[in-house]
């Protein structure tokens, strides 16, 4: 057990889980129990990681993690207790922790290898779906591993309410600052015409009920909140409305 010092706010930890007999080490976040009730940090994250696969986007294995009394016996650092003693005490959010990996940067790879390595207008279509605009040149979210880009961090997506016929194409001038708009809009435009069209096969083909499950533990754990219908209710709208959802990202990065 210790605290990651690059984790950010949310402090995560880096801990030994038993999976079925096999030790793998997780990075967990420590939300509190009003990151999770007002913000939605742990249904976002959960939500986030079950849908990026949905549409071919890698993401690091997820779970759900109980703190029980052997592991909590354990934690006898001062710092550590008082993050602890701050946290949600339901489930926990964790992924896999991918070793050894390293944080997505600009000047790292060329476009042809950023074209071989990522489907770059998925994920960018992807972040704009599910509204997270936490995907940045100083905040990136994007590990590699093994030549593969892993997105990481949902928990300020999702940026919905009950709202959404008004709310749904309205695009929000943060994804100016996503790390591959730069990248879409000084693509040329025969190029662009082909961006997000698998994205968008995707998205007619989604499977909105693959989140029940992770909705229905969640609530059988103490988590109630009108979000998850918001969430599920949300995307079957997008869903309905996939071409006009392609046109919109299309004039976003200057599809003419």
């Amino acid at each position: 057990l210790k605290r990651l010092e690059k984790g950010g706010r949310t402090m995560p930890w880096l801990i030994i889980v038993n999976e079925n007999g096999s030790l793998s080490q997780y990075v967990v976040k420590m939300f509190t129990q009003n990151d999770n009730d007002k913000s939605f940090s742990l249904l976002n994250e959960v939500s986030g990681n079950v849908l990026a696969q949905e549409f071919g986007i890698k993401v690091p294995k997820a779970a759900l993690i109980e703190f029980d009394d052997d592991f909590i016996s354990t934690i006898d650092e001062p710092r550590l207790e008082e993050i602890f003693l701050y946290t949600d005490e339901r489930l926990k959010f964790a992924t896999k922790l991918l070793n050894p990996s390293y944080e997505y940067s600009a000047n790292i790879f060329n476009r042809q290898q950023l074209k071989s390595y990522l489907e770059i207008d998925s994920i960018f279509a992807f972040d704009v779906l599910i509204q997270n605009g936490d995907r940045t040149k100083g905040k990136p979210n994007l590990l590699f591993f093994n030549k593969d880009g892993y997105l990481i961090d949902h928990e300020l997506g999702f940026n919905i309410d009950k709202s959404i016929g008004i709310q749904s194409f309205y695009i929000s001038p943060q994804f100016i600052y996503h790390i591959f708009y730069d990248y879409l809009c000084d693509s040329w435009n025969t190029t662009k015409y082909d961006y997000f069209n698998e994205f968008c096969e995707y998205l007619k083909l989604l499977n909105v009920n693959r989140l029940d499950s992770v909705f229905k533990q969640l609530n059988n754990n103490g988590f109630h909140t009108e979000q998850m219908d918001n969430i599920r209710n949300y995307l079957l709208h997008m869903k309905r409305n996939c071409a006009t959802f392609e046109t919109t990202l299309g004039t976003l990065i200057g599809r003419k």
